[in-house]
């Protein structure tokens, strides 16, 4: 029982140092916290420009998108209006062939031959 009484009053003929070092650890503890506190600030306005450029990057990447879909719809129209008219000139250039050989084939069976 002796030995804890003993313990006791050392520790608190020890309290003004032990106080002293407590202080100074919360002083610490304060200016680590007003470190972090401070990086955080960083990391935050970093992270609101970042922010901004992602918003920013979507707006692009949409208004590319947009723009890329309608050159497509443009070329395909083009393509379209461009075989359409290729259909056309081949009917029009097998109607000539057919009526050609028609009038060939007519005039063989007439028994005249076809000039060169």
């Amino acid at each position: 029982m002796e030995g804890r009484w003993t313990d006791a009053s050392e520790t608190w003929k020890n309290w003004p140092e032990l106080w002293h070092r407590s202080q100074d650890q919360v002083a610490q503890l304060g200016e680590r916290v007003a470190g972090v506190e401070s990086r955080l600030g960083v990391v935050e306005s970093r992270l609101g420009v970042v922010e901004s450029q992602i918003v920013q990057l979507r707006t692009d990447l949409s208004d590319g998108f947009s723009a890329t879909k309608e050159e497509l719809r443009e070329d395909i129209a083009a393509i379209g209006r461009e075989m359409t008219a290729q259909f056309v000139r081949a009917g029009n250039e097998t109607r000539v062939l057919h009526e050609d050989l028609v009038g060939r084939i007519s005039r063989l069976s007439e028994g005249r031959w076809p000039s060169p």
